[in-house]
């Protein structure tokens, strides 16, 4: 599923100071399979915490397109408000659904090992529904003493990616920076996004790394 964009004609804009995985353990990586054929990706399977000047606190937020890196580290970008198009009313439920599922387990603080877990379930679920050219999964490998713990989790990514988080709101964030990478962050209270909106200010150059690794 290609993603379209459009900016609003009021579009607000927020400076990332710096963007990091959750996590990168190699617990946490993935597999993402060409459902047509073609060599399988080894990857890391996170969402990022993002901080800003704008913010009280880090903030979690959700990778929208599995084919784009993103700048990783201190990157002090200026991302733009974006309407995304991305497939259906009903997929853009089950994704708005699911960023703010996470956004709960994130703003709970002191992530344990199922709560990262999760969050990497959420992600994988994500670009199952932006990305279906892929058929994403944790990487075996990295258990091979657990299958069963590798089978519940993409189990979960496939009942998550068919059916969102019911009982979440699906109101979300979408931004993108200058080199069109775009997020999806949940809705936190009226008062925090009053205080989000900033301009351009010390646009600096990104430290890039890649989400995917080597095989073999």
């Amino acid at each position: 599923m290609s993603i379209a964009a459009a900016t609003p004609a009021a579009a607000a804009t927020l400076v990332i100071d710096s963007i990091e995985f959750v996590d990168t353990s190699p617990l946490r990586y993935g597999t993402a399979t060409p459902v047509a054929g073609g060599a399988e990706l080894t990857f890391i399977l996170s969402p990022f915490v993002i901080t800003s000047p704008a913010l009280d606190d880090p903030m979690l937020a959700f990778c929208l397109d599995f084919d784009l890196d993103l700048p990783i580290g201190d990157v002090s970008l200026a991302y733009e408000d974006f309407v995304f198009e991305l497939g259906t009313p009903a997929d853009v439920e089950r994704i708005g659904q699911l960023v703010n599922y996470g956004t709960s387990i994130f703003s709970q603080g002191g992530l344990s090992e199922p709560a990262i877990y999760e969050l990497s379930v959420i992600q994988a679920a994500i670009w199952t529904i932006t990305d279906p050219e892929y058929a994403f999964s944790f990487a075996a490998a990295y258990h091979p003493n657990e299958p069963a713990l590798v089978a519940e989790l993409n189990a979960r990514i496939e009942a998550y990616a068919a059916g969102g988080k019911p009982g979440y709101t699906s109101d979300m964030r979408t931004i993108a920076n200058a080199e069109y990478q775009p997020l999806a962050m949940g809705v936190p209270e009226p008062a925090t996004w009053a205080l989000m909106i900033g301009g351009f200010a010390g646009v600096g150059a990104a430290l890039r790394r890649s989400r995917f690794l080597p095989v073999g």
